[in-house]
């Protein structure tokens, strides 16, 4: 490796004890957040007397071609955002996850901007609150304890911690300021729904997401006593450099690797002081990162929450990509976290001194461009990683199978029932028995009641809720969903396959009022239509396709239309 000079007296002092050399030469080093952090660690290793007395020749992780495209992106970034939003600054953090290796890292927009506290590293230092990217450790818990992708949980306008203690009453708001009524835990997480995911922490509990949250590397989140159940929407502060780390357990299916600077440390006389040696460990069952990685990379899933141009940001042919934002509700902190299994890179935009951005400086809008532009370059040239697909999830219960309906039968009669997930589940043992005394539960009331109020403006079905006679026995066979158009179940191919042309559709679409359409979408393009010879019921559908052009990653869609004009679609993505 060949050793480097240093171009400004600055980077000269924060490193003047050690001539560095880079994972990939350059003959000048920028970097100085960098260049900080790895004299931080020989100086809490080594020792700053021998540290300066030792001539050592330092080996970092940063690649420098990542490192200069993570600067202009940060750099043109930030001003785009100071325009745009009044926000001044932002930070990088990319990411090896099967080593640790930090290959890039951008503490500030400009590091000799003293008139921004640039010289400030927000990828180290910062305690920023991570709005809605912390989620999906808050999920990852609820799987781990039992519930499912497919558990349905009620969003509607709900006041949380009232019962037992007023004081602490908590009424959080949905981004969009809608209530989208029953949505499961995966469309709840992908379109980032702020009520469904309150819920969520309270079903997994917020200690089991603490204690994750430190096994995936979070070191800040240790005030048990401040966190309340707003931690989910960013209730306690983190550092980007943690985030990202935690987001590398997800990319690297529960094996966790901290943050390493350094490849190689050796004297002046040629003594080899370290080398690396990554010592990956398991922190939680690969099966529920799975699940995790499956739904954050769903391109239509994660549609809800851009505009279509902004969607495209996000999406990178030929790769498969997971993603995650996050805004604090007062825009004080902007943040988009994405990775494929070999890469992770996390983006905090905002102020130095916390002072918020305008409104529209949310995540999309103020971090997920950096992301992007950087993630196009870090991304050329890659080879397609895919992740692996989760085990099927099959729990025959209400609630947790994705049915919202369950029809209780007594003497030939039918008792249907709507009800919120505490009344089938005791939250600490989700798929145990159905609590006899679901009222016990603090919350029960408070989530009970909206959807009560729920029932009564959508009237979905006559004489649901009456009493349940005692003696009244769950018929799993009726306990249905109330899908608001056609159900489409899509057999063949399965999301994350691979296709050669001409490919071969085999799906079932169940409506409740006759099917008038089905169409196959091909990378957007009309390739099959079937607009007669509808049987009623639940129609097998089969097609074979030939499209005029197969890339690296496609999406196939298939869309049904009933006679009512109601609407679904079902995507999946195939690969060559």
């Amino acid at each position: 490796m060949k050793r480097l000079g240093f171009i400004t007296a600055q980077e000269r002092d924060a490193a003047k004890t050690a001539k560095l050399t880079f994972a990939k030469p350059s003959t000048r080093i920028r970097a100085p957040h960098f260049v900080i952090a790895v004299q931080e660690y020989l100086n809490n290793k080594y020792g700053e007397d021998f540290v300066r007395t030792a001539g050592l020749t330092v080996t970092t992780t940063l690649d420098w071609d990542l490192q200069q495209a993570a600067e202009k992106a940060v750099r043109e970034g930030a001003k785009h955002n100071e325009e745009a939003f009044k926000g001044t600054n932002a930070a990088l953090v990319a990411e090896h996850p099967d080593t640790g290796e930090i290959v890039a890292l951008v503490g500030s927009r400009d590091y000799f901007d003293t008139d921004h506290d640039g010289n400030f590293n927000v990828a180290t230092q910062g305690l920023r609150q991570p709005g809605s990217a912390i989620k999906p450790l808050v999920y990852a818990t609820a799987f781990q304890k039992g519930y499912t992708p497919e558990t349905t949980i009620f969003d509607l306008d709900t006041e949380f911690d009232t019962t037992k203690n007023p004081a602490r009453s908590y009424r959080p708001q949905n981004y969009d300021g809608l209530f989208r009524g029953p949505i499961t835990m995966r469309d709840a997480l992908a379109q980032s729904r702020n009520i469904p995911s309150v819920k969520v922490l309270y079903l997994a509990g917020i200690d089991a997401v603490l204690k994750n949250a430190a096994a995936f590397g979070i070191t800040t989140l240790t005030d048990r006593y401040r966190y309340g159940l707003s931690l989910v929407l960013g209730g306690g502060e983190v550092k980007l450099i943690d985030l990202v780390g935690a987001y590398g357990v997800l990319a690297q299916e529960g094996m966790r690797q901290d943050p390493a600077f350094v490849r190689k440390v050796t004297t002046s006389k040629g003594a080899v002081l370290e080398e690396a040696n990554p010592k990956p460990r398991l922190v939680i069952d690969p099966q529920y990162t799975r699940l995790i990685n499956d739904i954050l990379s769903d391109i239509e899933a994660r549609a809800h929450l851009f505009l279509s141009a902004s969607l495209a940001s996000t999406v990178f042919p030929g790769h498969q990509v997971a993603l995650k934002t996050g805004t604090t509700n007062d825009y004080r902190d902007a943040w988009t976290v994405g990775y494929t299994k070999s890469l992770v890179v996390g983006v905090w935009a905002g102020n130095n001194d916390n002072t918020p951005m305008q409104e529209q400086g949310g995540s999309v809008l103020a971090a997920v461009p950096i992301w992007s532009n950087f993630m196009k370059k870090a991304l050329k040239d890659q080879p397609l990683e895919p992740f692996t697909r989760p085990e099927d999830v099959s729990v025959k219960k209400p609630m947790l199978d994705g049915a919202y309906v369950a029809n209780y039968t007594f003497a030939g009669a039918s008792y249907p029932q709507i009800h919120d997930i505490l009344f089938y589940i005791d939250k600490n043992d989700p798929r145990g028995p159905i609590p006899s005394e679901p009222q016990n539960d603090s919350q029960f009331e408070n989530w009970e009641g909206p959807v009560r109020a729920w029932i009564a403006a959508h009237a979905p079905i006559a004489g649901v809720n009456q009493p349940i006679p005692a003696g009244a026995t769950l018929e799993e066979s009726a306990v249905i969903t109330l899908p608001s158009g056609p159900v489409i179940a899509l057999a063949m191919p399965a999301n994350g396959s691979f296709v050669t042309s001409p490919i071969e559709i085999r799906a079932s679409i169940t409506a409740q009022s006759p099917l008038t359409k089905i169409e196959v979408y091909f990378n957007d393009q009309l390739t099959s239509q079937k607009l007669s010879g509808f049987s009623g019921g639940t129609e097998t559908f089969q097609a074979v396709i030939i499209p005029a052009l197969v890339q690296l990653q496609n999406t196939l869609k298939i869309a049904a239309w009933d006679s009512e004009n109601k609407k679904s679609e079902r995507s999946v993505i195939v690969y060559q």
